[in-house]
């Protein structure tokens, strides 16, 4: 758990004014109206990572202190899956250190509690009763002034939080209080269907998409300094309308020495290189993804963007189910999407980076392997061209004769292995 406001764009951190969510934050403001008036609900932001969840929520939070509100904010990771009412526990105030003592002790049955990762339809008798016990805490809060409460990435939250904030969802319309809960698409039932009970209670769900292009360039420059130039434009792109990875390159770019304010007042990009410092890290903040789906991303970097699923099974000698159990997570995190046999990186910067973490020698090596196999089971490739470069000579030459495969365009720009 990380309590707002260290690190990632935190409640009150510095941040580049808030662009493309005007719909999204007017929605959001009126839920805020609604609870000042004592009529409050939970509202979901949902959308993939790096999408901008976080951000709208500082500026929802901002709007609640200007207006007197009490706040209260935690973030969740992927070590409250295991930690029995986590992050919302910490939100709440509820910890051994508080200096009141009922708080205190609230705390210490929670941490005697060994947790529970059952059904919410079968609440163990404990853990209603801590249920119970936290819902008084929320209670007591509400009787002081009205409440902004943030629960940051719901997705890790254990069954115990879940059932809390199910709990919450009913009682909350009685108080002055906004709950609001951000998470990443996931198969966890109990996300899915607290998302399905806040759909239809004022359509308090809030899917949360790309940003359109214009947003995406508004933002660059208030990053860059001025409007993006051509250049820094066709890059900006890249990104697919994802924030992060707009301020990811963007800062990488800046650091790097590559981006400079023309005298026309427009920034643009000295060069069309100058990708090698946004690195393999970029999947890893977006998506904490488990090492053994990393690893196999960066395996299939080496097939191309797009990826025949047969081509990525003899490079890494897994069977077809085998792939799929390791790449579900990449799915739903929005990293990688399917079509029929193939498999794509939704976004160039992530494949890119993923590329260029091999060293080129490993790279080579790499490529050659697999034209190797993919010559000796006499198969076409289907994969990156840099594979059929790599081809060994042996290769029949009309095997590999006239191949433009899938990532031919996307690999233009990057110089195949010799």
């Amino acid at each position: 758990m990380r309590l707002k406001g260290a690190g990632k764009a935190g409640l009150g951190s510095a941040a580049p004014n808030l662009v493309g969510r005007n719909t999204e934050l007017a929605r959001a403001l009126e839920w805020l109206s609604a609870a000042e008036a004592d009529r409050g609900a939970l509202v979901m932001l949902r959308g993939d990572a790096g999408i901008g969840k976080t951000r709208l929520v500082a500026e929802i939070a901002g709007t609640a202190r200007a207006r007197g509100m009490v706040v209260r904010a935690a973030e969740a990771s992927e070590f409250d899956q295991t930690r029995p009412f986590g992050a919302i526990s910490d939100a709440l105030g509820v910890s051994p250190r508080s200096a009141d003592p009922a708080l205190a002790e609230l705390a210490r049955r929670i941490e005697g509690h060994r947790g529970w990762s059952g059904h919410l339809e079968d609440v163990p008798v404990e853990v209603h009763h801590l249920v119970e016990a936290l819902t008084g805490v929320f209670e007591s809060l509400c009787t002081t002034a009205p409440l902004l409460l943030v629960v940051d990435n719901l997705h890790w939250a254990d069954s115990s939080s879940l059932a809390l904030l199910r709990r919450l969802t009913r009682l909350c319309r009685q108080y002055p209080a906004l709950i609001l809960v951000t998470t990443r698409p996931t198969d966890k039932q109990a996300v899915g269907a607290l998302a399905d009970a806040v759909r239809g209670d004022r359509d308090a769900l809030l899917e949360l998409g790309p940003l359109d292009i214009e947003s995406v360039l508004r933002l660059a420059g208030q990053i860059a300094g001025g409007p993006p130039g051509p250049r820094l434009a066709d890059r900006m792109a890249q990104a697919s309308g994802n924030p992060l990875f707009v301020v990811e390159l963007l800062t990488t770019l800046l650091q790097q020495g590559q981006i400079s304010v023309t005298p026309a007042g427009r920034a643009e990009v000295e060069s069309v290189g100058g990708q090698a410092g946004l690195a393999v890290s970029i999947l890893y903040r977006l998506s904490l993804l488990p090492a053994d789906s990393i690893e196999l991303l960066r395996a299939a970097a080496i097939c191309g963007r797009t990826v025949d699923v047969a081509e990525l099974s003899m490079l890494t000698g897994q069977d077809t189910l085998a792939l799929a159990e390791s790449l579900r997570g990449a799915g739903r995190a929005g990293i990688v999407e399917t079509s029929g046999d193939k498999l794509s990186v939704r976004h160039e910067l992530i494949h890119d980076a993923l590329y260029q973490d091999w060293p080129v020698p490993v790279r080579r090596a790499l490529h050659r392997e697999l034209a190797e196999r993919l010559a000796a089971a006499g198969a076409r490739p289907g994969g990156s061209p840099t594979i059929c470069r790599s081809a060994p000579r042996r290769a029949t030459p009309t095997r590999w004769r006239g191949y433009t495969g899938p990532g031919w365009r996307w690999r233009r720009a990057i110089p195949p292995p010799p």
